[in-house]
């Protein structure tokens, strides 16, 4: 396999350590626009020289978390993950949705085929991610009252349009399901 050509000479920029050199240059590969970091003082370095390449796309948005460390990223991740599992978002709408606190069997009885376990450590993810809060009485038999916090509505003011955009575009969704579970000759070489 050959590689691929380089591109023509540059000229020369000055510049004092690394930083990033907008270029135009195009490469044969995906035809997309390199854009090159150097290390180099003296000139814009070929592709051998260069310490750092990076891609980037012209097709849309950016789909990075601009402005977010790596730590962040993956803290986002891991409570995106924790939030958006089968049960939470369904039963924070619930908690959420009332003005008064909740019971934990008014919480059951409005979120349909949940089961008690699962409803309960479905709360105490809630509450461990600071997205409800439960407050014991000490009577007999105890009695527990869920509500929402105001991180929780506001993330519930987040997602919701996210839910919205996805329900609106459903036979879209369909559609690539679709496309993808029936495999064409194309697909199969």
């Amino acid at each position: 396999m050959s590689s691929p050509p380089h591109p023509s000479p540059r000229p020369s920029i000055a510049h004092s350590g690394p930083r990033r050199i907008d270029c135009s240059v195009t490469r044969n590969i995906d035809e997309r626009p390199y854009c090159l970091y150097s290390s180099r003082n003296d000139q814009i370095p070929f592709l051998d020289h260069t310490t750092l390449m990076v891609t980037k796309s012209h097709r849309g948005p950016e789909t990075s978390y601009t402005g977010t460390t790596s730590e962040q990223d993956t803290f986002a991740r891991d409570v995106l993950e924790r939030v958006t599992s089968k049960w939470p978002l369904k039963v924070l709408q619930v908690v959420a949705g009332t003005e008064q606190p909740l019971r934990f069997s008014r919480v059951l009885a409005h979120v349909d085929g949940i089961s008690q376990k699962m409803l309960s450590q479905t709360l105490r993810t809630l509450e461990k991610e600071g997205l409800v809060t439960r407050t014991v009485f000490a009577q007999v038999p105890p009695r527990v009252e869920y509500e929402s916090t105001r991180l929780g509505r506001d993330l519930l003011g987040e997602i919701v349009p996210v839910c919205r955009w996805i329900a609106a575009r459903e036979s879209a969704f369909v559609a690539a399901r679709a496309a993808f579970s029936c495999p064409t000759k194309s697909r199969e070489s």
